[in-house]
């Protein structure tokens, strides 16, 4: 048995996100990430229009749980190419050692 959810953005650019829940047969826990927000490893990430400090700050505090990058400013290139997409970007380290950024947009997508 299995859940399984599809979310489809209004964007075909975004494409389509997948959420799959195995329920039966019951699985062993997956081992804790070693090393996370290196090459191979899973980063969700969530952009938002509202200020992430406290969400992040928020998050830092859960047990076995820790603050990666402390939010800050960062400029990204456009997706024309000519302009820039400005972010205040965070990272949270969840229990299990998966990456979670917050974004929080500054600047509109176009």
């Amino acid at each position: 048995w299995r859940r399984l959810v599809f979310l489809q953005a209004n964007n075909s650019f975004i494409g389509v996100l997948g959420l799959l829940q195995y329920v039966k047969p019951q699985q062993p826990k997956s081992k804790k990430v070693e090393k996370p927000m290196q090459n191979g490893t899973a980063v969700l990430l969530f952009n938002s229009k509202d200020d992430v400090r406290p969400k992040i700050e928020k998050a830092g505090k859960v047990p076995g749980a820790m603050i990666y990058d402390e939010p800050v400013e960062v400029t990204y290139p456009g997706y024309d190419g000519k302009s820039v997409i400005k972010v205040v970007r965070s990272v949270v380290i969840d229990p299990d050692g998966f990456a979670v950024e917050l974004n929080q947009l500054l600047s509109k997508l176009s």
